[in-house]
């Protein structure tokens, strides 16, 4: 099922709930590593017992290249002393990634098996102390029991660099992300649906600075859909995260602990609307609740709404605008109120080349900080990104892109602000 609120999907995408209860679920410090493994290793296990079979396209290979020119790297305000910021007054670099990955997809009767591994090496020709070596694993069953029951049960990990927009310093911080889900769906009669599903996710950071935002987070979601006879849906969801951070936050000399418990209950639905056009979209209220300094706990109003219109063969048009709160922070001592819209044309000049372009507005409130209620002023930043990605593909396994990108951001904290040109090459040919 594609949909965007279901949560065997993309659980994580909007983790909206809160209630005043201190009770939690007993969150692992850690995924059960026989689940981690399980899922991975039965991938391993069909591939032993049936190889010929996976190299009648089952198994895709690739191999990629990107060359990109970053005008900011670290996201300085230029109001900053750059030297004193990052030890250097060059704030731009050139960036070179290589990456190599595999990806598998096995029916087996009913049931399917999916799975993708890549590794990439980035090397920075300035900042060379930034070079890193990530990984990315995904493992997924999509099971099936009947024409009635089916569903989803998996494992994930990528281990990345994180960002720097927010803490905007010369910090080199791996962040390793696990995810385990699963979920089912049960077609009660062919017009009503009832869904389940959990999600597992943690956030560990390399760096002992950055450790205070590694995170534990479990998402429940329950569902009741109607199904058109068209296959259009509309539901009822309700959602429950318990979100567990590990290690205290130290605020004005005290220590807090950033635990919470978010519920939220939504009207969701993807519908149909012509053979063009599909409109999805979701509206919450949800709330979330603090066990230490209850002044943070907030309740509110969340929504999302997305549209695709395909106005002609050659040009398509989606358009974007939530209210929603960020599901992936890699500051995770508060929480990102989003509001924005955004807007994605797509055409496509022959079959072998296509333009696309990104218009984008956010004003971003990061609420929940322990600093925040202790006195510090609430930050609220307003971000404008504008970019354009030109791809060809002169022979069906080999794909070139050029992209360019402008992102800007203001603030009403002193030097959070920054401005950053992205220009890139990336060259991709699939095995």
């Amino acid at each position: 099922m594609q949909n965007n609120y279901n949560v065997l999907i993309d659980p994580l995408r909007n983790s909206n709930d809160s209630s005043n209860s201190k009770i939690r679920f007993p969150l692992p410090h850690r995924l059960p590593p026989d689940l981690r493994r399980g899922v991975l290793a039965a991938s391993l296990a069909l591939l032993a017992g049936d190889a010929c079979a996976l190299l009648n396209d089952k198994v895709d290979l690739y191999v990629a290249e990107t060359v990109t020119h970053d005008s900011n790297v670290f996201r300085i305000s230029d109001a900053a002393n750059a030297n004193a910021a990052i030890g250097s007054s060059q704030k731009g670099d050139d960036i070179t990634r290589t990456e190599f990955g595999v990806s598998l997809n096995v029916p087996v009767s009913r049931q399917r098996l999916v799975a993708s591994l890549s590794a990439n090496r980035t090397h920075y020709a300035h900042y060379s102390d930034l070079d890193f070596t990530g990984r990315a694993a995904r493992g997924a069953w999509l099971w099936e029991a009947g024409d009635q029951l089916n569903g989803e049960l998996g494992y994930g990990e990528t281990k990345t660099l994180a960002s720097f927009s927010d803490i905007q310093s010369r910090i080199v911080n791996p962040l390793l992300t696990q995810r385990a889900f699963a979920s089912a769906n049960y077609l009660i009669t062919p017009r009503w649906q009832l869904q389940a599903g959990v999600t597992q996710t943690n956030r560990k950071n390399d760096n002992l600075a950055q450790r205070v935002n590694d995170s534990e987070l479990r998402d429940l979601e329950f569902g009741v859909n109607y199904i058109s006879p068209t296959t259009s849906k509309i539901g009822l969801s309700l959602r429950q995260t318990d979100g567990r951070l590990p290690n205290d936050q130290r605020v004005f000399g005290s220590l807090y602990s950033n635990d919470y418990r978010q519920h939220s209950v939504g009207l969701v639905t993807d519908w149909t609307i012509s053979a063009k056009s599909r409109l999805t979209a979701r509206l919450d209220h949800a709330r979330r609740n603090y066990d230490d300094l209850s002044q943070r706990n907030w309740s509110g109003t969340l929504a999302q709404v997305n549209y695709d219109w395909k106005v002609s063969e050659t040009f398509t048009l989606t358009a974007r605008a939530q209210r929603d709160i960020s599901p992936t922070e890699d500051i995770q001592t508060y929480f990102v109120l989003t509001k924005g819209v955004s807007l994605r044309p797509t055409l496509q000049l022959s079959p072998k080349t296509q333009i696309s372009a990104t218009l984008e507005r956010s004003v971003r409130d990061y609420l929940g900080d322990a600093a925040t209620v202790l006195g510090a002023p609430m930050r609220s930043d307003t971000v404008h990104t504008v970019g354009a990605t030109l791809s060809y593909a002169p022979i069906p396994k080999l794909t070139l892109r050029f992209s360019v990108q402008r992102e800007k951001r203001s603030s009403n904290i002193v030097l959070a602000d920054y401005e950053d040109n992205l220009v890139y090459l990336s060259v991709n040919y699939a095995f």
